[in-house]
């Protein structure tokens, strides 16, 4: 070999680049061994020969590698030997499970023949099963719905069961039987309903008439108390025996009776007796105190009518009724989608309350109002008897709401309502003959009598307990006598007939000032309550027309103090074409005179009220009549200023008449017309 550090000759190379070993022996050495898989498959093959020489591989290699391959084959060729045996033996395994599958199969197919048979037989039954238990479901409703079991049967008829709330259920169970029957009538099964109906009836009666005989035995034991709490049972039977209204009517009546005989007992022991321990004491106590006598007399019977009501109430379950019905409304309103019309429920129920506690209170009536009318007999003053009739009046409106329209305690206290303003009435007119007997005349200080001012008082005191009163005016307007003007009336027009008769001898000026005096004695009376307002407004009337005439006296009086009545005459009786200076005495020396008259006047004036006016009891109007004279008595001298000083009237020198202007006139008498 060359020595690889030789240089190498490049003829050389050359020549072996063409030598077909060297390129070969270079294909060989250029080889990439990892990548050739033939070659790394031939390397593995050999590498696994034990015991190789080179001498072997040269001489024996072919063969060897033929034995090997046969020998592989030889073992598969044994292995494979074995498989086929197990695939042999599989396959009879399968055969055989074929074959017992088969024969399954027909023996599935020939039972399925014979059980079709027996299942639509089966199915059969079952069909027939459903429908008798449907037929069960709907006969078991049926004799739910519209028949009695016998234990409910023994609770409603047998006399030995007791009323208690099993009796109540057995009889809803009853009453709602019969409601459905009634509509089975209008189905086609009407002759089962008639069946029924027939079947129901006896119990039905029997039921009913077990249950009239328990309420007759609890109200002869229960109603007859003085205090009186009414059972659930008793409001139960009550309600049932609605269906019933003969039943229902004679009940009605045994507890109104036996209610009545014990109020009128109770009230008697009231006015006579007192309380248990005699607390509260009796009322007849107090008789001689009229108005605590009557208002405890009707406050008693009042209590009594209102603890009846709510007795009456809790009996028909007024509560409970109301919002039932309520719902009723409400539900029915909601499906026909609108109000419903006719007497409703809790207005029925309130009819039978009032007419029940009407008959209940009716042992009442005589006794009180035989003791009122001893009250009234008595002939109590003016003030007390109005008193007393407001009280009556007071209980008469408070207690009718309580009761119907025809209930005799109502119409009895109506009577004794209308006696008492009789009575009051007939007071007034007697104490308004006495004083027109005996007028009393006025003093010199013009105010009004004694006797007047007693009469206002007293009318003072009646508004007081009119004004008190809790009665609203509306709700005894129908009531004879409750109208407050009559009373007004009734006392006022006798003292308006005092004062014209007192001041009938006065000279004209003390007559108005006496009457104006007694008007606003009235007045500040009056002003005190909203009521009297129509009254009032015309005795303010009379006032003004009563002022306004001392305003003209007074203005009148001025005038002729000052001197210029004449002017005053002849300026408002002049014709409209005849100059003022050609009238008698209005010539202008005359007129000047006059003129003169009243400057010296007006030095007179001071600023206090003349003392014709201070016999007004009311300082405020008598400075208004003065203030208002005094306007008229300037506005009368601005129209004589106006007339002078106007040519047409024929005074040459004006200035020299007038003594004063217009506004130094008002400026004298600003004290009165501010």
């Amino acid at each position: 070999m060359e020595d690889p550090s030789t240089p190498v000759n490049p003829s050389s190379l050359a020549r072996q680049t063409k030598n077909p070993l060297s390129i070969r022996l270079n294909n060989i050495y250029n080889t990439v061994l990892h990548n050739n898989e033939k070659t790394k498959n031939a390397l593995t093959t050999l590498s696994q020969i034990p015991n190789i020489n080179n001498s072997d591989l040269n001489k024996n290699l072919r063969g060897y590698l033929e034995r090997n391959a046969l020998d592989a084959n030889q073992r598969f060729l044994t292995a494979f030997s074995k498989l086929d045996e197990h695939l042999v033996v599989l396959e009879n395994d399968i055969n055989d499970m074929q074959e017992s599958n088969e024969s399954m199969t027909q023996q599935l197919v020939e039972v399925n023949k014979n059980s079709a048979q027996l299942i639509e037989q089966v199915t059969s039954l079952q069909s027939r099963r459903s429908a008798c238990d449907t037929q069960r479901i709907i006969i078991d409703s049926f004799l739910k719905t519209f028949m009695l079991s016998d234990e409910e049967t023994e609770i409603l008829c047998s006399p030995n069961a007791p009323v208690d709330s099993h009796f109540f259920i057995a009889l809803e169970h009853l009453q709602q039987v019969h409601s459905d029957c009634r509509l089975l009538l209008m189905t086609e099964h009407q002759k089962a309903g008639l069946d029924i109906l027939e079947s129901l009836a006896s119990r039905q009666e029997t039921a009913f008439e077990k249950l009239y005989k328990w309420t007759q035995r609890e109200c002869q034991t229960s109603f007859n108390r003085d205090f009186l709490e009414i059972s659930s049972l008793m409001k139960k039977a009550t309600k049932a025996l609605k269906h019933k209204p003969v039943l229902f009517q004679a009940c009605l009546e045994d507890m109104a009776n036996i209610r009545r005989n014990s109020v009128a007992r109770a009230f008697i022991d009231a006015l006579t007796r007192g309380g248990p321990g005699g607390t509260p004491r009796p009322i007849e106590l107090q008789a001689y105190d009229p108005i605590r006598y009557s208002g405890d007399m009707l406050a008693w019977v009042h209590q009594a009518a209102a603890s009846e009501r709510e007795i009456l109430e809790g009996l028909f379950d007024v509560d409970s009724q109301q919002r039932k019905h309520k719902r009723s409304l409400t539900q029915s309103s909601q499906q026909s989608g609108g109000d419903l019309d006719g007497e409703s429920v809790d207005q029925q129920i309130d009819e039978t309350i009032a007419g029940l506690l009407g008959r209940i209170m009716d042992g009442t009536c005589r006794p009180l109002k035989s003791r009122i009318e001893q009250v009234l007999i008595a002939q109590p003053g003016a003030i007390t008897a109005y008193r007393v009739a407001n009280i009556i009046q007071f209980y008469t409106v408070t207690i009718g709401k309580l009761f119907s329209t025809d209930a005799s305690l109502p119409e009895t206290l109506n009577g004794i309502t209308d006696i008492a303003f009789k009575t009051f009435y007939g007071t007034l007119n007697s104490q308004a003959s006495k004083l027109l007997r005996f007028v009393e005349m006025p003093g010199s200080d013009l105010v009004p009598p004694p006797s007047f001012k007693e009469v206002i008082l007293q009318l003072k005191e009646i508004m007081a307990a009119y004004d008190s009163s809790l009665v609203i005016v509306s709700e005894v307007a129908a009531i004879p006598g409750s109208d407050f003007r009559e009373t007004l009336d009734a006392m006022i027009d006798p003292l308006l007939q005092i004062c014209e008769m007192g001041s009938s001898k006065l000279s004209p000026y003390d007559h108005l000032v006496y009457t104006t005096n007694c008007l606003q004695y009235v007045r500040s009376a009056l002003i005190l309550y909203p009521f009297t307002e129509v009254k009032r407004k015309n005795i303010e009337e009379q006032i003004n027309d009563l002022l306004e005439t001392l305003t003209i006296k007074e203005y009148d009086t001025l005038l002729e103090q000052s001197g210029l009545t004449a002017a005053e005459e002849a300026l408002q009786q002049k014709e409209p074409d005849v100059p003022l200076s050609r009238l008698a005495r209005m010539d202008a020396r005359s007129l000047g005179t006059s003129l003169s008259n009243m400057d010296r006047f007006l030095t007179t004036i001071d600023g206090d009220i003349p003392s014709r006016l201070s016999k007004l009891t009311s300082s405020r109007l008598a400075r208004q009549v003065h203030g208002n004279a005094i306007k008229r008595f300037i506005e009368a001298y601005r129209q004589i200023n106006d007339a002078v000083s106007d040519p047409v009237n024929g005074y040459e020198f004006p200035a020299t008449i007038l003594p004063r202007t217009v506004e130094e006139i008002e400026t004298i008498f600003s004290f009165a017309i501010e």
